[in-house]
Formats: structure tokens, C-alpha cells, sequence
């Protein structure tokens, strides 16, 4: 088992189709990661930890070490946390507030289920990893909607699993304490299980630094091929600002300053423009990359367009040397 705290960042992970067209705001410090267990997309900072547990993948069970991550939760007093269907861990809780730590005497109809915990998994032949981020005292809790609903989403029609969005709320937690209920959780139930005597250990980052795997794992998420990662292995999807036979959803009303009779169609596979169609959009666009577009007003014929489409799509990847 493995759990840590990290500065402050934002993980992009596989199967958000709705992720593609993120924006992440000029000189922000949040960071954009994307893991390979997959699920959903996840606002992670240093009021919550991360957690992954590593089985055979024959005793793989989605919701054996999620239990086990609540069994802890409930002896810290979050007493109404628990699994629920989609494998999340949730806290049932009043309306208002924003701590699991509550009194516990409100009317029923005022209860509601708070996600705290989703579950991301990576199944190999021979392993299984189920990885976790809980909820418990970020101070970021307003601003994890403006990261993770793109303003891009009512024209993107996308192939994939779309995201469900879920309401959020801390535990009210410290960091520590859930830290060593889960690993004193995980030593009992192993324990339990006819497991020899499980240790637990910790290992510094220096120490960290000394494993071949775990630096070259490193060293790819600095290299070239991250941003191939983040950028370039996704689902097809297609933007089009008016309904479509493929995607007939009614559109938002556009901004009054573009031109009246503005339309456009823009598809994309594996973050590279394939196709476009419309008013003052050049067909000198395709085969572009998304993320290399630094400024949609120097690629369109209309700067009015481009400025629409830098606030709807971004304007490029922000360098790391960039402060």
C-alpha cells in the first residue's frame, strides 16, 4: 500500500472526454497530470491524500479496499461515510456545511450523499491497482468547478464515458490522522485474512529516488512523451457551435460580438484537428495539435472567432519554465 500528500495539482485522468478542452488560466500554478488507472477527473492539493493499494489480480474486488478506507473514516467520527454504487466513497450529510464532522439531527429530507473518495483501477493479468484521493481538509473546495467544467462542453460531442460529476465535501480530517487509521485498517485486514504479520513502512523521498521504477516512471512524466500522454491519446470529438445530425443538444447562445451568421465544425482524434468547416476557419488548421495552438486569433480569419475560441479551448501548454 502506498499513500502520500503532493503540492498542490490538478489530475486530468483518462476517460473524461469533457478534459479535452480544459482551460487552465494564464499563470495558474495548478498543474495538469494525467494517471493511467483511468476514471474520472480529480482536484488533488495538500488537504487530501492519495492512496493506492497494489493486489493479485485474482483477489481484485472494487470494493474491498474502499470498505477498508471507510472502516477508517468511521473511526475518526465520519460515522456516515460509506461505498455507494459507482464504488465512490461518500458521506451522507446535511445540505449545508462543509465538514463530515456535523451534528447528525437534521430531517431526513436535508440529508444528501457528498462524494469524498472516487476509485480509479488498473487491472494487468497478474496485478490489480486501486488508487484513491480523499477529500479532507482542502482549502480549494469553491474553486474545483471553474477546473473541472470546460467551457467547451455544451459544443463537444465526444466517443467515450462521459464523467458524472458528483457534489464534494471534506471529511474535516487532518491529513496525518487519516493516514494512519488507513495503514493500521489495511494491517488489520490482511492480519485478519491469515496474512502474515504486515509492516507497515515508510519511505522518504530520498529513498524514493533510489528506485530505477519509480525514477524512470519520473523522468516520463517530465520528457516529451507527457505531453504526447496528456495530449495526444485521447477519444475523437467533434465541436460544432450549431446542432448536428450527430449531436442535435440546442447550443448556448454565442457571444453577441461574433458575426452574425457564424457557424463552425471542428473534429479532433488523438488531439490533432482533422477536420473544419465554416466561416473563418482555414483549412490550413488541419492536422494541427491543440495543445501547440498558442493564439486562435493568429490561425483564424476573424479575430473575433479567435477570441472565442482562446477563452473555449485555451491557448497552448504553458511551458515548465514559465513562472
Amino acid at each position: 500500500m502506498r499513500h502520500s500528500i503532493s503540492p498542490s495539482a490538478f489530475f486530468y485522468m483518462c476517460g473524461t472526454d469533457e478534459g479535452d478542452g480544459i482551460v487552465l488560466e494564464h499563470g495558474s500554478t495548478v498543474e495538469l497530470v494525467r494517471r493511467r488507472s483511468g476514471g474520472g477527473t480529480v482536484f488533488h492539493d495538500l488537504g487530501n491524500v492519495n492512496y493506492s493499494v497494489l493486489c493479485p489480480a485474482a483477489d481484485f474486488d472494487r470494493n474491498k479496499h474502499a470498505e477498508m478506507v471507510v472502516r477508517a473514516l468511521r473511526g475518526l467520527g465520519a460515522t456516515t461515510t460509506r461505498v455507494n454504487e459507482r464504488h465512490d466513497i461518500v458521506i451522507d450529510g446535511p445540505a449545508s456545511g462543509s465538514s463530515a464532522m456535523e451534528e447528525e439531527d437534521k430531517s431526513a429530507a436535508q440529508i444528501r450523499s457528498f462524494k469524498i473518495s472516487g476509485s480509479a483501477y488498473k487491472l494487468t493479468r497478474q496485478r490489480s491497482l486501486h488508487h484513491g484521493t480523499c477529500l479532507l481538509t482542502s482549502p480549494n473546495l469553491g474553486a474545483v468547478g471553474r477546473f473541472l467544467r470546460s467551457p467547451a462542453e455544451p459544443y463537444i460531442k465526444a466517443r467515450g464515458v462521459a464523467s458524472v460529476r458528483s457534489p464534494i465535501r471534506n471529511a474535516g480530517i487532518s491529513p496525518l490522522s487519516f493516514q494512519m487509521a488507513v495503514v493500521n485498517e489495511f494491517q488489520a485486514m490482511y492480519e485478519e485474512l491469515g496474512a502474515d504479520t504486515v509492516s507497515a513502512e515508510l519511505v522518504s523521498l530520498s529513498e524514493a529516488q533510489e528506485v530505477p521504477e519509480l525514477m524512470k516512471g519520473y523522468e516520463e512524466l517530465r520528457s516529451q512523451k507527457s505531453q504526447e500522454w496528456l495530449y495526444t491519446q485521447t477519444p475523437q470529438f467533434t465541436l460544432s457551435t450549431h446542432p448536428t445530425a450527430d449531436d442535435p443538444r440546442p447550443r448556448p447562445a454565442l457571444p453577441a460580438y461574433l458575426p452574425q451568421d457564424f457557424r463552425a465544425e471542428i473534429t479532433v482524434r488523438h488531439g490533432q484537428i482533422t477536420a473544419v468547416s465554416g466561416g473563418c476557419l482555414p483549412e490550413s488548421l488541419v492536422s494541427s495539435y491543440l495543445h501547440e495552438i498558442s493564439d486562435w486569433r493568429s490561425e483564424v480569419d476573424d479575430e473575433r472567432v479567435g477570441r472565442w475560441l482562446n477563452g473555449l479551448l485555451g491557448v497552448g501548454v504553458r511551458n515548465s519554465s514559465d513562472n
